[in-house]
């Protein structure tokens, strides 16, 4: 499979991720005005991290399209992946940090998920920077975005099989 095609396919499944987004927020059933913090924490989360991949594959494939060299497309795409990336989890951290432990508790979240992910989601970031210095190729994007999948599952199956408060 060429990066193209692979990138394609990663879009596809982020916008798979996003129609399930609004099946979460349906089957809920109440406003997410109301939800508890540690819940919009999940949403946020949630809506980050299919909305990146998707955002990545289609720039991906949007600059392939215009017969710029592979490498460059890899060296710019991990550079927006980057900087969107280390913006969004500063952003994301802080809100993260100013919840409680007893509302943590109280939605059943965990500490240990969110700094695992943030930790090797720090190193991708790193990775991705290095690609857009150094390597300039399609696999590191690709990690990225694989991860970012990944990270997405994992938070819509918590935000669907936690109790709701």
């Amino acid at each position: 499979m060429d990066a193209g095609d692979a990138l394609t396919k990663g879009a596809q499944i982020a916008v798979a991720f996003v129609g399930l987004n609004a099946v979460v927020f349906v089957r809920r059933g109440t406003a997410v005005h109301a939800w508890p913090k540690a819940d919009k924490l999940r949403l946020k989360l949630l809506l980050t991290t299919t909305i990146l991949p998707l955002a990545l594959c289609l720039l991906g494939v949007f600059l392939l399209a215009t017969n710029v060299p592979a490498a460059t497309v890899w060296r710019w795409c991990s550079g927006v992946a980057a900087f969107i990336f280390f913006v969004g989890s500063l952003l994301i951290s802080r809100t993260f940090l100013k919840i409680s432990k007893r509302e943590l508790n109280r939605v059943e979240a965990s500490r240990v998920f969110y700094w695992t992910f943030t930790v090797l989601g720090f190193g991708l970031g790193l990775l991705q920077i290095y690609n857009a210095v150094v390597l300039e190729a399609f696999w590191p994007l690709f990690t990225l975005i694989v991860f970012s999948l990944l990270v997405a599952i994992v938070q819509f199956l918590r935000l669907i099989l936690t109790r709701s408060v």
